[in-house]
């Protein structure tokens, strides 16, 4: 499940919990596409700590989602406590043309001021 939990310009906070699905990606994709035709670029913090699994659907909603959007975001901070996490990192990094860190759960104000540099 996703959550918005802010939005301000060219700035959002995303909130992942629970199972990850196709469906959830699905959900969230219109009212991304709506932030990017307003805002362009975007800088992204997503929080995966509550997150317990994703599905396979929803691990290829993902890839398409970095794919179509491989342009729109500058910087794409993602905050967890799963070690799986720094891998999937990497992956995306390699379909952004963003730039996308790692972060620990415990290091949100960390993340915060990553995604804030110029």
């Amino acid at each position: 499940m996703f959550e918005f939990v802010k939005e301000s310009g060219p700035f959002m906070v995303v909130r992942a919990s629970d199972t990850v699905t196709e469906d959830d990606y699905k959900l969230i994709a219109p009212m991304l596409d709506k932030l990017i035709k307003m805002n362009g670029t975007l800088s992204c913090l997503i929080d995966v700590s509550k997150v317990t699994d994703i599905t396979p659907g929803g691990i290829l909603e993902d890839f398409k989602l970095s794919h179509r959007h491989k342009d729109d975001f500058k910087r794409v901070a993602i905050m967890g406590k799963k070690s799986w996490m720094d891998e999937m990192a990497a992956i995306s990094n390699a379909l952004s043309n963003a730039e996308i860190q790692y972060f620990d759960e415990d290091e949100e104000s960390q993340a915060m001021e990553w995604l804030e540099e110029k």
